[in-house]
């Protein structure tokens, strides 16, 4: 299996464990990990981390980039999402449509996004990258659920989907149904656990106001096996990053998470 991990992930984790950035890289790549998910950390000095990944031996994944279209739709962020991918030799980017300005949800503000992702689209496509979205795990997202992510993907061929196990139960949604919805689309995977009892780290809350733990992949209480295993049988060619914002301890998350993913190997 092509194994990821957030470029976060692994520098929080050179923190806390008081190493050099290189010297976490060179663990998490003898733990069988492979890629990394780039996002805009290294937006300042994209040369300097790709020479790092190429040294140790490690490639991108996917890059992740936020943008503000419900207010500019047409700020591609000077195509930063598109100089990321050719510099970390990555094949896909995900871009983040923005949020809504308020609980209204102005419908203008939703074309504004859906333009601005057209125009990433067809440069994408120009490039020969595949483009794909995630069920962000924000209320005022346009994408945080199942209908909001097909709303997309039906208007916009060439948008493929990122499917994050962990962030339809932020909206309160089945992982299993949305994954039935969406499955035709798919191709990269976050897999993220969310726990609902009390897991050390920083919880996120519901839109129904529960709270959902963070917690090492397979350690807490979505149907993952269920959707790997599903995957599998489909032979699904693609890579599974690893996802667990806001835990107490990365390094051991990293290690506890890889270690799960590879009993479907």
């Amino acid at each position: 299996m092509k194994i990821s991990v957030f470029y976060h992930h692994v520098r929080s984790a050179a923190e806390q464990q008081g190493v050099s950035l290189e010297e976490m890289m060179r663990r998490v790549k003898a733990l069988g990990v492979d890629y990394l998910e780039m996002d805009m950390e290294v937006a300042e000095h994209i040369d300097e981390t790709a020479a790092l990944l190429a040294r140790v031996g490690l490639k991108a994944s996917n890059i992740c980039v936020g943008y503000n279209w419900a207010k500019d739709p047409d700020n591609m962020l000077d195509d930063i999402q598109i100089r990321m991918a050719k510099a970390f030799h990555s094949d896909k980017i995900m871009p983040i449509p923005g949020l809504y300005s308020s609980d209204a949800k102005d419908p203008s503000e939703l074309q504004n996004m859906l333009h601005g992702m057209e125009t990433l689209a067809k440069k994408a496509l120009d490039e020969g990258l595949h483009i794909c979205i995630e069920d962000f795990d924000n209320e005022l997202s346009p994408i945080a659920t199942m209908e909001g992510m097909k709303y997309f993907t039906d208007r916009i061929p060439n948008l493929c989907v990122a499917f994050d196990t962990g962030n339809f139960h932020f909206a309160c949604e089945s992982v299993l149904k949305a994954y039935d919805l969406l499955y035709d689309r798919i191709i990269h995977v976050h897999l993220k656990d969310r726990a609902d009892s009390v897991r050390p780290g920083k919880p996120k809350i519901r839109i129904d106001g529960v709270p959902m733990y963070p917690c090492s992949v397979g350690d807490g209480d979505l149907p993952l096996s269920i959707v790997i295993d599903d995957l599998k049988v489909r032979r699904y060619p693609g890579i599974y990053t690893v996802e667990f914002y806001d835990v107490e301890d990365y390094w051991k998350a990293i290690q506890e998470s890889v270690s799960y993913v590879k009993l479907f190997a």
